[in-house]
Formats: structure tokens, C-alpha cells, sequence
């Protein structure tokens, strides 16, 4: 946490009012780092399940300078049709 959320801060200050953001990391990472970013007890790291690979997570402003909100967490593309892997 110590050294994710002063980077995940920094990221987040480079922003103009509107622009996205996106952040690449390992899961454990993300999570302690989000707790910190959010301002929640470290304590809750075990009611949070871990990142899937490939998946994310989602914070914003309600409004520019309003402290971040939890949008979405460890969200997944959808599939192709069929959902299965396809033979080439």
C-alpha cells in the first residue's frame, strides 16, 4: 500500500477534468492500492476477493474534486458468442 497508493495518486493528479485514466497491475497490487486510494481500512482487504486476470476495476469523481467512488470491481469482457474457446 505504501507504494501504490503515492503512484495510483500520481496517475490520478495527471488527469484533466474528464479525461480516463487507465492503470496496468497485478492483483494483490490493485487491491491494497485501491483500498488505500479510497480511504478504507486496511482491514477490509479480506472482504475484497482478488482481481481476476484480465479484469478491473472502475473508480471516479461524482463530480470533479469529490472524493473517488468504487464504480466496478473485477470486471470482465464478455466472451465471443458461444462462450467457449474455438478450434483454429
Amino acid at each position: 500500500m505504501a507504494r501504490m497508493v503515492p503512484a495510483l495518486s500520481e496517475c490520478l493528479a495527471a488527469l484533466d477534468p474528464g479525461e480516463t485514466g487507465i492503470v496496468v497491475t497485478h492483483g494483490a497490487c490493485l487491491k491494497v492500492g485501491l483500498l488505500g486510494l479510497l480511504g478504507w481500512p486496511a482491514d477490509l482487504a479480506a472482504t475484497l476477493r482478488g482481481v481476476d486476470n484480465c479484469g478491473w476495476v472502475t473508480v471516479a469523481e461524482a463530480s470533479p474534486g469529490a472524493r473517488l467512488r468504487l464504480e466496478a470491481y473485477n470486471q470482465q469482457a464478455a466472451g465471443p458468442a458461444g462462450g467457449g474457446l474455438t478450434d483454429l
